[in-house]
């Protein structure tokens, strides 16, 4: 797997891309369930191919702080059912919420949510790519 480090400077479209899905994060939370987020460092993008995943396990440094904080990825392409890549949100022993990639889609969770990936498969024609997002709740709702 891929860490690309983000750098505003490379293109004027990922950084038209960045400050659009700030804009729609903030609108979608802030008005829909009244939870303002401000960005806490710059975003990174994911990119995972044939034979990789991520194992489960928790953003310590997003996590220990104490604040209040959030975690968002968006998916920059879909992929298709049976090439793997799914985000698995692991809420209890034997609860989990599983959300496939899907270009254009947004998850929004608490960082202190242990989450993982699903391998991608030989048969997947792409790679898994995604831009991720940590945030802070300004108004301190958890």
């Amino acid at each position: 797997m891929n860490k690309i480090e983000y750098n505003p400077r490379k293109s004027r479209h990922i950084k038209y891309l960045e400050r659009r899905i700030v804009e729609l994060h903030k609108e979608i939370f802030d008005k829909e369930c009244n939870i303002q987020l401000e960005g806490r460092g710059s975003p990174w993008m994911w990119n995972s191919g044939i034979g990789e995943y991520v194992p489960k396990h928790i953003d310590r440094s997003d996590y220990i702080s104490g604040e209040k904080n959030w975690k968002a990825i968006v998916y920059f392409n879909t992929m298709d059912e049976g090439w793997g890549g799914e985000t698995i949100f692991h809420l209890g022993d034997f609860e989990k919420i599983i959300v496939a990639p899907k270009m254009g889609r947004l998850a929004l969770f608490k960082a202190d949510i242990y989450h993982s990936t699903t391998c991608i498969s030989r048969h997947a024609l792409n790679k898994r790519i995604m831009l991720n997002y940590a945030y802070t709740s300004a108004n301190g709702t958890a």
